[in-house]
């Protein structure tokens, strides 16, 4: 049976990142040194407190800063405040997300001796002129090296990509993808580019010199992202922006929806049903796992519909069917 895993997310401010990434808005938020070290101990015990008891794992995830290019004084804070939790059984793991350029030997030592099992990177493109019109200050190499690095250290790796950057294309982002299989992260999370207020490609977008992917446009490139990582076996963990009031209220253009996986699952979905299709007329009847059902029939039945109007189906039925895995499906027209 698969570990029931519960993360504590600890969002910081973009302390420490001596980059300016066009799609990022970290020079708009004012940063809180006091946050660090009080607040954090604060979420942590709220959240426990919260926790279902069957939950097998519990993991902390600081999230949203540079976590390694922090000073090792104010890394060491932040782990030191997970440490009592851990001490009393209660916290099982911890995670850190951080930038590919920076890893250091000394940074990597004090993850290990704090107990951080799993570091995400923000690699966002694979693809040199994307990197460069991004602001992203490394190459190709330089990730390869840093997850080379992070497995010496016997660290889980996760990558993050960000599909429709300035000067992306389909193209580019599949070859991104074709690099990261043979990186062989452990996992993935794929967040098409929004454009954010108060950000560069805020600017670059008003001005007309960028253009946002459309949502069906982003569904399109995710399909083909999550068919080439289901085939090397690599999960794809997070799909699109966790929503939020806060994040809405600030997206001026891009492929935001708040079920975005569900809009591609849904895709892929549909796309398997319509390889089995070979008449036209009648009745259709689809059967899948019961937890897929929702998946079969899309977003308001958008799957239903369509294919109702394109093979002229009197009606379109979805069915539960427990002997069916999860991304299987028989169809039978009547």
């Amino acid at each position: 049976m698969t570990a029931r895993r519960h993360i504590i997310p600890i969002f910081l401010p973009q302390w420490g990142c001596p980059y300016k990434c066009v799609y990022c808005d970290q020079y708009v938020i004012a940063a809180r040194p006091d946050y660090a070290h009080a607040d954090v101990y604060e979420q942590i015990k709220q959240s426990l407190a919260k926790v279902s008891p069957n939950a097998d794992q519990i993991e902390v995830a600081f999230y949203g800063g540079t976590f390694t290019a922090l000073t090792l004084e104010l890394q060491s804070r932040l782990l030191q405040t997970v440490q009592p939790f851990r001490a009393e059984g209660r916290i099982d793991s911890i995670r850190i997300s951080t930038h590919p350029a920076c890893l250091t030997e000394a940074s990597l030592a004090l993850l290990r001796h704090y107990g951080v099992r799993t570091v995400e990177l923000g690699v966002q493109s694979l693809d040199s002129a994307v990197l460069s019109e991004s602001g992203r200050a490394y190459d190709a190499e330089v990730v390869a090296a840093a997850v080379l690095q992070l497995r010496q250290c016997e660290f889980a790796v996760g990558i993050q990509l960000m599909p429709g950057l300035p000067g992306d294309t389909k193209a580019k982002t599949l070859a991104t993808v074709t690099r990261t299989i043979e990186l062989q992260p452990d996992f993935v999370r794929v967040y098409p580019t929004l454009v954010i207020a108060g950000t560069a490609l805020a600017e670059l977008w008003q001005h007309g010199y960028y253009r946002a992917l459309g949502l069906d446009e982003a569904v399109e490139w995710c399909q083909e992202i999550a068919k080439l990582f289901a085939v090397a076996h690599i999960p794809i963990v997070r799909m699109g922006l966790h929503p939020s009031p806060e994040l809405e209220a600030q997206i001026l253009a891009g492929p935001y929806h708040p079920a975005f996986k569900a809009l591609v699952d849904a895709a892929l979905a549909l796309a398997k049903i319509e390889l089995q299709i070979t008449t036209r007329g009648g009745e259709l009847h689809i059967f899948c796992n019961p937890r897929e059902i929702s998946v079969v029939r899309g977003d308001k039945n958008a799957n239903t519909k369509r294919l109702q109007q394109k093979y002229d189906f009197l009606r379109v039925k979805v069915q539960p069917d427990r002997a069916l895995m999860p991304g299987a499906y028989r169809v039978v027209v009547r």
